[in-house]
């Protein structure tokens, strides 16, 4: 897993704004946990270009990664799903990582519950109620 440079600057963005919550995403990318990806290459750049019509530079530069490098873009933007789809590249969301947490055991479906009922209490517009209904 890594995380583009336009997404770590989102990141620093909204602890700046006031989201004291991301400075824990930003610890676990600077303990390496999880990796920055280097610069985009020439590829990766034409796309990015293109998709910034559309999209903010975090989801632009993760579908241009994704698009070139074979990987998955983590999303719940649906303007950057539907890049996706548009571009065949794969997707997954807020929902599909607790999923497939309780899946590979890293915690359980009561634990993927509760974040998921703490994110929808904090504002996040959710399609399901219960990871547990979904397994």
């Amino acid at each position: 897993m890594c995380v583009t440079h336009e997404v770590f600057d989102e990141i620093m963005d909204g602890i700046v704004s006031g989201y004291s919550a991301l400075t824990e995403v930003e610890a676990v990318i600077q303990s390496g946990q999880v990796s920055q990806s280097g610069p985009l290459s020439r590829g990766e750049r034409q796309i990015f270009r293109e998709l910034l019509r559309t999209l903010a530079p975090g989801e632009a530069a993760c579908i241009a990664c994704a698009k070139e490098r074979g990987g998955v873009v983590v999303t719940d933007d649906r303007a950057a799903r539907n890049c996706c789809v548009e571009r065949n590249v794969s997707f997954t969301g807020t929902i599909g990582i607790l999923k497939a947490c309780c899946r590979d055991r890293v915690f359980p479906p009561e634990k993927a519950d509760a974040i998921l009922q703490a994110m929808i209490d904090a504002g996040y517009h959710a399609p399901v109620r219960r990871i547990s209904d979904l397994i």
